[in-house]
């Protein structure tokens, strides 16, 4: 038995363990019996500026933190820890580096398994794994702005109706935190400890406004500075500003149904080429064999694929909607 293939299961189970520890924690943060992980971290006997800390993803006090901070000094990095950010992962920017390096040393050992030789494995290797990591990280950022604004009416309700009683801002803005699931809920508990400790309102939601993209976010986050500026019934501004959310997502909703065929239609038209072609591979493996050593054939395949590509991005542009 050769030694490459027990490398590559060793180095895919550490990767293997670095995801499976990172969901559990992640998850750990949303029992039902709690409502988002700011309160639970707190609940938990942590004191509030670490709480704040860690889930801002600013490097904590302890043996790594010139290292954190010299790694965030770079821009490549300091982009992937921004997108982290936005995906809701608390692991420190060097241990995710660790799992990115184990991911291209295993996707390196695979391709040279795979008989791929090493001018192309070695390039070809960590590109893939970037790849894929960036994918997989705009994936849950994405989740998690849906997320987000799924509950952010519900939250400019809630200000306003906490306006109206009488409370200032920050009570209105610690009630949401308190009350709000995550993501909503923690962001905004981020907010608060930010402004309790020194940081202006303005300021707190432009951070805010970094870590979550959303236009509503942004439309709530000018309103509020205006308000601060010039004065003015804020309450009255948000219920309508979530009005106005409540009817665009009724609508999306709405869309959403009455495209389900069409959406259901370019999901098989765009997956059939691709499930053909490998139905034939696997059913009869050399029946392309001669072919492919035409010149000709090539280039009607390529643009073949250019075309059906082009014809995916068009279905997919047609069937999804934005407001």
């Amino acid at each position: 038995m050769t030694l490459e293939p027990i490398l590559i299961a060793m180095l895919l189970g550490g990767l293997a363990v670095v995801l499976v520890v990172e969901a559990v924690a992640a998850r750990r943060g949303h029992p039902q019996d709690r409502v988002n992980r700011r309160l639970s971290l707190l609940a938990g006997g942590g004191d509030a500026r670490v709480v704040l800390r860690k889930l801002s993803r600013r490097p904590m006090q302890g043996d790594n933190h010139d290292l954190a901070l010299a790694l965030l000094r770079i821009p490549p990095i300091r982009a992937l820890d921004h997108l982290a950010a936005r995906a809701g992962l608390l692991t420190p920017i060097e241990h995710l580096l660790v799992a990115l390096g184990l991911s291209v040393v295993a996707a390196v050992l695979a391709c040279l398994a795979a008989g791929i030789g090493p001018e192309l494995a070695v390039p070809a290797g960590p590109v893939g794994a970037v790849v894929v990591w960036v994918l997989v990280l705009r994936r849950l950022a994405r989740r998690r702005n849906a997320r987000f604004a799924e509950q952010f009416p519900k939250a400019l309700t809630l200000i306003s109706r906490s306006l109206r009683a009488g409370h200032p801002l920050s009570t209105a803005l610690s009630l949401v935190a308190r009350e709000m699931p995550d993501p909503l809920g923690s962001e905004f508990g981020m907010v608060f400890d930010e402004m309790t400790y020194g940081q202006d309102l303005r300021g707190a939601l432009a951070n805010l406004c970094r870590r979550v993209d959303g236009r509503e976010l942004r439309y709530m986050a000018v309103a509020i500075s205006i308000q601060q500026s010039t004065g003015g019934n804020l309450a009255q501004l948000l219920d309508s500003l979530a009005g106005v959310l409540h009817e665009v997502e009724r609508m999306h909703r709405k869309v959403r149904a009455l495209s389900a065929e069409g959406r259901l239609s370019a999901l098989v038209l765009s997956v059939l080429p691709f499930a053909v072609a490998f139905g034939i591979a696997l059913l009869a493996p050399g029946y392309y064999d001669e072919v492919f050593r035409d010149r000709p054939f090539l280039i009607v395949l390529c643009l073949g694929g250019a075309g059906i590509g082009l014809g995916i991005l068009m279905m997919v542009r047609m069937v999804n909607f934005r407001f």
